[in-house]
């Protein structure tokens, strides 16, 4: 019985190997033939699987190859190879249309590519994305000559086309300037009868419009300028020349209402509007108004409330205003720094005369909105005698740097021991630094001081003992002694403001030359001087628009405009308006 299973499962393992024989032999004799399956046959089943996995990895390579040929192939031959990527591919290219008769860009043209549209900008160029290979565009413009194009977009955006279009209406010239620098303006953006047209360099540009009209309405726009409604004279042979405002307000404070206003117009003083109306309350005498650099803020010192003078901020972006400083006191306005911080001091009549704190001085960021004390005066008592600190001076420099000084006063029996201060910071509170103490029983003066330049201030003070003034520097942040005396006499002959420039590299500062007012512009630290302007003297600078205009004051009470390049005909100055 043991012996009849044992060649059972022998004769089924014969009938595996078999079966697994088989179907080897016929895949072999299928691809190889008879000869291929009798070498087959002397081999051990092993290398028949072997060789049978060989075969198929072959098989895969070749077909492979083959594909890999054929893509190659359809690379290599340019008719197909943009017929196939130009199915998914592609690529930005660049248009130009210009007028065939003047040769000029052509501002607004359509270019039609299958369902996209494209407009031409003020150089006459778009950049279309298109399929690689051959394409076909339609170029149209209101009074052209449409015309339809074939393109070869190629596997790179470096190649360009230049497109010529036949103007069908009428050749207008237009000659766009600046009205207060009377300089050419490059860009302006001319609209006239659904058709548009962009100045060069030299601000010139031509229009096509229709020359069945002798004259046609139209918009001169540019960045920076205020929109012109322009009437445009349509011939050949006539040149439109036309002037644009730039744009902005300015802001100051008028009573031709019988209150005290601020008021703001175009440069050109045209488009008076009221931002804030006077409640009557107003003093001539403790109202004031001073805006930052690049007249986004205004600081405005008034009486509204039927009080006492409140410090307010007006935001040009949108003339909304807000008080943020209501002290009960006198406010005496430093002026901005070039990272919008308003230096001013403020007396505090809610504390008792001489009594400590009752002057501080502060800054307040118009972007946080904070208000920091930067330093206020002491006071000290001695029986009945009281004898209180107070601000001498105060100078606020290009560099942001803060100069001031303080002493006492009182009783001088009581300023022993007690001493008057020189002190720099930084207008955004740092960087306190003590520059010079002396005692103040041995001075019979208060600390004076006067700018010598944008960035030098000069103080001095005189000793019980002399009539001759203990000199001192502060400049480039450096603090040293002054000897010669004479150094005040000429001091009175500099100017007592340099305003700052938007872009807070130069200063401006007017000087007398000869009977005259000589405007001049410099550095901050007061090198490369140059005159702009020779004008009256009753002239001088109030403060910079920009970093291409310059407000000017005459007879402390009129607003004139100049161009930042300087003028030589005082005539051509532009008057804003009077104000108070």
């Amino acid at each position: 019985m043991k012996e009849e299973n044992q060649n059972q499962t022998n004769q089924l393992e014969n009938q595996e190997n078999v079966s697994i024989e088989d179907k080897a032999v016929k895949e072999i004799e299928a691809v190889e033939g008879d000869n291929a399956l009798d070498d087959e046959l002397d081999k051990p089943i092993e290398t028949i699987l072997k060789n049978k996995n060989k075969w198929y990895r072959s098989k895969v390579f070749i077909v492979s190859s083959t594909i890999i040929a054929i893509v190659a192939l359809i690379i290599i031959i340019p008719f197909t190879r943009y017929k196939v990527f130009g199915l998914f591919i592609h690529e930005k290219y660049t248009v130009t249309v210009i007028d065939k008769q003047t040769g000029l860009p052509v501002t607004g043209a359509t270019i039609q590519l299958g369902n996209k549209k494209y407009v031409t900008g003020p150089h006459g160029k778009s950049v279309i994305s298109a399929n690689v290979g051959n394409q076909k565009i339609s170029i149209s413009k209101k009074y052209y000559s449409n015309l339809t194009k074939d393109i070869f977009v190629p596997f790179s955006q470096k190649q360009s086309e230049n497109l010529s279009l036949v103007a069908i209406g009428r050749q207008v010239s237009i000659t766009v300037t600046n009205s207060i620098s009377k300089k050419a303006v490059s860009g302006a953006l001319i609209t006239a009868d659904g058709t548009v047209a962009t100045t060069d360099s030299m601000g010139k540009a031509k229009i096509v419009l229709s020359a069945n009209y002798s004259t046609v309405r139209g918009v001169i726009s540019g960045k920076g300028f205020n929109n012109l409604n322009a009437e445009i004279n349509i011939g050949s042979s006539i040149n439109n020349s036309f002037q644009i405002l730039p744009s902005g307000s300015v802001y100051f404070l008028s009573n031709s209402s019988g209150n005290i206003d601020v008021v703001k117009t175009s440069l050109d003083g045209s488009n008076l509007t009221t931002v804030l109306a006077g409640k009557g309350t107003e003093s001539i005498y403790s109202t004031s108004l001073t805006p930052n650099r690049s007249w986004s803020y205004i600081a405005l010192v008034s009486n509204r409330n039927n009080t006492k003078p409140c410090l307010t901020i007006i935001n040009t972006t949108n003339d909304s205003s807000y008080v943020v400083d209501q002290t009960n006191g006198t406010y005496n306005i430093i002026g901005w720094d070039s990272n919008d911080n308003l230096i001013y001091n403020v007396r505090n009549d809610n504390i008792p005369n001489g009594s400590a704190g009752q002057f501080q001085l502060k800054t307040y960021n118009a972007s946080s909105n904070q208000i920091n004390v930067i330093d206020q005066t002491n006071s000290q008592t001695s029986g009945t005698n009281m004898t209180s600190e107070v601000f001498d001076t105060i100078n606020l420099l290009p560099n942001n740097s803060i100069i001031y000084s303080k002493s006492w006063s009182g009783d001088t029996s009581s300023f022993k021991n007690l001493q008057m201060i020189i002190e720099a910071v930084n207008s955004n509170n740092t960087g306190k630094i003590t520059l010079q103490q002396f005692d103040q029983a041995s001075y019979g003066s208060f600390i004076s001081s006067h700018l010598n330049g944008p960035e030098t201030v000069v103080l001095w003070l005189y000793p019980l003992s002399s009539n001759t003034a203990t000199l001192f520097q502060y400049s480039n942040y450096k603090f040293s002694t002054l000897t010669n005396n004479q150094v005040i006499n000429n001091l009175y002959s500099m100017p007592s403001t340099y305003p700052l420039a938007s872009s807070i590299d130069k200063v401006i500062y007017s000087s007398n030359v000869n009977g005259h007012s000589a405007i001049i512009s410099s550095s901050t630290d007061g090198s490369s001087p140059k005159q702009l302007a020779l004008l009256g003297n009753t002239y001088s600078t109030y403060s910079w628009f920009g970093d291409d205009y310059i407000i000017l004051n005459n007879n402390g009470n009129e607003f004139f405009i100049m161009p930042a390049i300087g003028i030589t005909d005082p005539s051509s100055l532009i008057k804003i308006s009077d104000h108070l």
